[in-house]
């Protein structure tokens, strides 16, 4: 009888993981792209451009593939198409 419950008891926690790992996934492609960024959410479409500069002293930390042909510029990101 013991080693039944036991069954049960993994078996049931197995699937809570599992149906809280999908409510997780669900939150997060559902609910959170329509909370404002100012709100600690998702969606920056109202949020400010970003701009990323670099000093040129540390030029050799940057990946080459995003400093290609660039000494110091200003490297623009624009979050507000992100989803």
């Amino acid at each position: 009888m013991q080693d039944y419950s036991l069954r049960t008891m993994v078996s049931a926690f197995c699937l809570l993981g599992v149906l809280f790992y999908f409510s997780i996934l669900s939150f997060a492609r559902h609910i959170y792209p329509y909370i404002p960024a100012v709100k600690g959410g998702g969606d920056y479409t109202l949020s400010h451009p970003v701009q990323l500069t670099f000093d040129t002293r540390f030029t050799n930390s940057i990946p080459p593939a995003s400093n290609e042909g660039t000494s110091n510029q200003l490297f623009k990101f624009d979050f507000a198409g992100c989803k």
